[in-house]
């Protein structure tokens, strides 16, 4: 690997470990402040517990531009929306 390479790996890993962090920091807040919350990724994403996943969807405007994208482009695979959450 050349040198770029390893730079890259490793300010993508460090970005890693610092989105890890903030979001256990922000579940822990959010914990002391009295609400619930349900890891749903093994690098710590969370939502808040008890909310309903049809209401979640219809306001994340992030999962309404994916889906967007894929429909404008025909796509329906898993793979094809993980790609998309990637731009």
């Amino acid at each position: 690997p050349s040198p770029t390479h390893d730079w890259v790996h490793r300010a993508y890993r460090t970005q890693c470990q610092y989105g890890a962090h903030y979001r256990d920091a922000l579940a822990q807040a959010l914990v002391r402040l009295g609400y619930a919350v349900t890891v749903t990724h093994p690098d710590g994403r969370f939502e808040l517990a008890g909310i309903d996943t049809t209401l979640l969807r219809h306001l994340s405007q992030r999962r309404q531009s994916i889906e967007a994208a894929l429909a404008a482009h025909g796509y329906t695979s898993a793979k094809a929306a993980a790609y998309a959450t990637l731009t």
